[in-house]
């Protein structure tokens, strides 16, 4: 029996809240659908985030979050996934004609097989897609040979002697094969967005794509027609006042936030985003999304209030090229989700753009009326930056549990079960506890060149995810080399497996001792606050308070009037008076035993 049957849908919407962030994996996302289906009969899905595919993963959530009611739709049509990624899986990741021998290459040298196999395999295909230039190397490396053993006396007419030409023909034909296939696949990167599937190109006759594929089936779940209108974040968000509600993420009955990464800028971002100063140019735009969704974003332009910003967009869309990225309302679902799984050579990063004020042309051209100059931002993997936000959603005390679904190598005490899906999901049985933090050997100098790239990805993660508080939320699916990842090509019966993992790691999560865990949450933010605080007291009494008794605030910047500055005072002196009162009860402090490893509050930007 398909894994996708074994759950009756659910249609009303529960009491119980919760939400839910998927970490990226390319193809390990295939593990979240059953997980998530098995979560949403005790769950409604308040705020859903994810990360490359876990954003592909969130997306869908949300979808049938909004169509949980919908015939044909909902959790009902997310249950079906299953079905479907088992035969269109690997049809999805459809290259560009000029990187296609990268790809063949890329499926050649992944899977399961020994090294040395996969690595035959995919030096036969690097001489099949460029054996002229094989033919060229060899013919160059028998030439070599044949100088070289002339130089050295020796006779080329021996029998001897065509080993070692057929040795350096071989030798120099593979360089050349490898050389030709390098600057093959160099270009076809730089032609598409540094990626070899920019999501659109359908190069596998009869299959469709991964975008156009997604889109439909983002309506589809939500209730809607697969060729409507695209699902939209104004959509998810449901009734209200749209301009409250992308400032205030409480307002919205669906909250989808899934992170990217401005390579550009270096720096990771939230979709929806926060500010408006994105730009689009169609024509490229529509390199990476089907025309229906191309054409939603060119009819539905942010349109500011400020008359100063209506003058820079009147300039900008009149004598440039370029279109305002819609609101974050208005902004399809499907582009956040493509945008957050644009994986660095796998598929396409996508272009924005926008305008650099720092430059002096542009502020120039402001002053005397003039359009300004808008510069290439690319959007890429999510990962790169956060790979498992688990950060997202939190406040300092939870009103609803926040789950998140993490990715990791099996433990080598607790290798896989080939029966038994539940042992390969590990969870913790009791509020507090923790699941141990993966160890990465390091045996060699390509090992710890990985282990420095994974610790730049993840450190932050990592280390959020141990926190008391946060790591008894968190379910661990575990994987091995040859399931999910960049492992494009898994069997139907691998594929299978791993949905069978996901359905178990929900029904752990369903699991949850929420009264727990809100007790361990209070305790540690109020350790925390504690311990904050009376730091800040002692520096508000040695002579903070003084400078702003003194300090003129009706002055730039952040001005405000005096009597609001009263106010301030008052309110700080009764803070440090509250804190000061904790320190005087010395046998009960919210310092005392509290949970650990200890956390730290602190102040640093959304992201």
């Amino acid at each position: 029996m398909s894994v996708a049957k074994e759950m009756p849908p659910p249609l009303d919407p529960p009491k119980e809240e919760c939400d839910i962030i998927m970490k990226g994996g390319i193809t390990s996302g295939v593990v979240y659908p059953l997980a998530v289906c098995e979560l949403a009969p005790q769950y409604r899905f308040r705020n859903i985030g994810g990360t490359s595919a876990g954003a592909i993963a969130a997306a869908l959530t949300a979808a049938a979050e909004l169509g949980r009611s919908a015939p044909g739709g909902g959790f009902a049509k997310l249950a079906e996934l299953p079905g479907i990624l088992k035969q269109k899986l690997l049809f999805l990741f459809q290259p560009t004609p000029a990187a296609r021998p990268a790809f063949e290459v890329l499926l050649s040298s992944i899977g399961e097989g020994a090294p040395a196999a996969k690595a035959f395999r995919a030096i036969l295909r690097i001489v099949r897609f460029h054996f002229l230039s094989f033919l060229l190397g060899a013919a160059g490396g028998l030439a070599l040979s044949w100088g070289i053993l002339a130089l050295a006396g020796g006779d080329p007419r021996r029998a001897g002697a065509w080993i070692v030409f057929a040795v350096f023909a071989l030798l120099w034909g593979l360089v050349g094969a490898v050389i030709g296939f390098a600057l093959r696949a160099w270009k076809a990167l730089d032609a598409n967005g540094f990626g070899m599937c920019n999501g659109l190109d359908q190069t596998v006759k009869g299959e469709v794509p991964l975008t156009p594929w997604l889109g439909s089936l983002l309506n589809v779940t939500a209730g809607r027609a697969a060729a409507g209108p695209p699902l939209t974040f104004g959509d998810l968000w449901g009734a209200g006042n749209v301009k409250d509600q992308e400032e205030d993420a409480t307002l919205r009955a669906i909250s989808l936030e899934v992170m990217t990464t401005n390579l550009t800028h270096g720096r990771p971002r939230r979709i929806p985003f926060d500010s408006h100063d994105l730009y689009f140019d169609p024509k490229e735009l529509g390199r990476y999304f089907p025309p229906d969704v191309l054409q939603w974003m060119i009819d539905h332009p942010h349109i500011p209030e400020r008359q100063r910003d209506k003058d820079l967009y009147a300039l900008i869309t009149s004598k440039t090229r370029f279109l305002p990225l819609p609101a974050a309302a208005d902004l399809p679902v499907l582009m956040a989700a493509r945008m957050s799984l644009s994986f660095p050579g796998l598929i396409s990063a996508v272009p924005l753009y926008s305008v650099d004020w720092s430059r002096t042309k542009n502020q120039l051209a402001r002053e005397e009326g003039r359009a300004p100059e808008l510069e290439r931002l690319w959007f890429s993997d999510g990962g790169i930056g956060s790979n498992f936000p688990v950060h997202f959603f939190d406040g300092l005390l939870p009103n609803r549990p926040t789950f998140g679904v993490n990715l990791r190598p099996f433990h080598p005490d607790f290798p896989k079960d080939p029966t038994d899906e539940s042992r390969n999901v590990q969870f913790p049985v009791t509020a507090g506890a923790e699941v141990a933090p993966t160890w990465t050997p390091i045996p060699n100098v390509f090992s710890f060149v990985a282990a420095i790239l994974n610790t730049m990805q993840n450190w932050v993660d990592n280390t959020q995810m141990r926190l008391p508080g946060y790591r008894d939320r968190v379910v661990h699916v575990q994987l091995d080399s040859s399931e999910g990842g960049i492992n494009l090509n898994m069997p139907t019966d691998l594929i299978e497996t791993l949905m069978r993992r996901g359905k178990e790691a929900g029904r752990k999560l369903a699991g949850f001792n929420w009264d727990a865990h809100r007790w361990t949450r209070y305790r540690t933010t109020m350790e925390q606050l504690q311990r904050r605080l009376e730091r800040m007291a002692k520096s508000y009494r040695a002579g903070f308070r003084s400078f702003l008794a003194e300090y003129d605030s009706d002055q730039k910047p952040y001005r405000r009037s005096a009597t609001w500055k009263q106010f301030a005072l008052d309110s700080t002196d009764a803070l440090m008076g509250v804190i000061e009162d904790w320190a005087k009860d010395t046998k009960h402090q919210f310092l005392d035993e509290a949970p650990r490893p200890e956390t730290e509050l602190r102040i640093g930007p959304k992201r």
